[in-house]
């Protein structure tokens, strides 16, 4: 999905907003569900629902990335942000996956399956995390560092 502006603004760092605040606190609830088992069977369908729509909020801030670079042009800060956006969008769709397939355990009362798919879907959460994080960050560099090449300032991590 590809929109370039919303409002007249840019959409990329309006639509960026929804998987950055929102996948920490789904990983938080995934987490939960792991390891408190008397709660799946009510909350693990609303889980699966809010990480789908944050996924195609990813997919969409994605999309909306990739128009966005194609107006500011690349530089190596930029293709960084742009590659981490586009891991980022794959290990959120496989996050939505694991906790679809959660949902679905439960709903057929699959119990041999609960443990393990409870404890994927936070363990996936936690890696979307990271990189919506990293991402994040990469992006944030690409906007306010002085020129394309130049290190941020107190940025020590060797990106």
């Amino acid at each position: 999905m590809e929109i370039d502006t919303l409002f007249g603004l840019p959409a990329h760092p309006l639509f960026v907003h929804l998987p950055i605040v929102l996948i920490p606190l789904l990983t938080i609830w995934a987490i939960i569900l792991a390891v408190k088992p008397e709660l799946r069977e009510r909350q693990a369908k609303p889980l699966a629902a809010a990480v789908v729509l944050v996924a195609i909020a990813t997919v969409f801030a994605a999309g909306a990335g990739e128009q966005l670079e194609k107006r500011v042009g690349e530089d190596s800060l930029v293709e960084k942000h742009a590659e981490l956006g586009e891991q980022t969008r794959l290990i959120v769709l496989i996050f939505a996956a694991a906790a679809i397939a959660l949902a679905v355990a439960v709903h057929r009362n699959m119990q041999r399956f609960l443990a393990g798919l409870a404890v994927t879907v936070a363990i996936l959460g936690l890696v979307s995390t990271v990189w919506v994080t990293r991402t994040g960050h990469a992006g944030a560099k690409s906007v306010w560092s002085e020129t394309a090449d130049a290190p941020v300032a107190g940025d020590d991590d060797g990106d």
